[in-house]
């Protein structure tokens, strides 16, 4: 899949967002609460739009991009959705507690 709409205006995490993103997915997602203010940045790892004229317009433009650009999109995209992997909190986790124990 080039592209997916996520069209809830209130989820607390869009866990379905991001998994679209891992898959390297570029999403167009309703401008609001955590899509807008922690998983997408607008036009770089997706879109964040606010009416229906927003969301077929923006769809328009990712089937139009050349190859080129939806492929650079779609890595940006994966590379973002990492930031939420398992191993990669494990890892801020453990680095916070050992900072956390060295405290004396």
């Amino acid at each position: 899949s080039v592209g997916s709409i996520h069209i809830s205006h209130h989820t607390p995490f869009p866990l379905g967002v991001v998994d679209m993103m891992a898959a390297g997915v570029i999403v167009i997602a309703h401008q609001s609460g955590s899509v807008e203010s922690d998983v997408i940045e607008h036009g770089q790892t997706g879109f964040l739009v606010s009416d229906l004229d927003a969301y077929v317009t923006t769809m328009g433009q990712i089937l139009e991009m050349t190859a080129d650009e939806r492929g650079a999109m779609q890595n940006r995209v994966r590379q973002s959705a990492s930031r939420f992997d398992r191993l990669h909190f494990e890892s801020l986790f453990t680095e916070l507690f050992e900072k956390i124990l060295s405290v004396k």
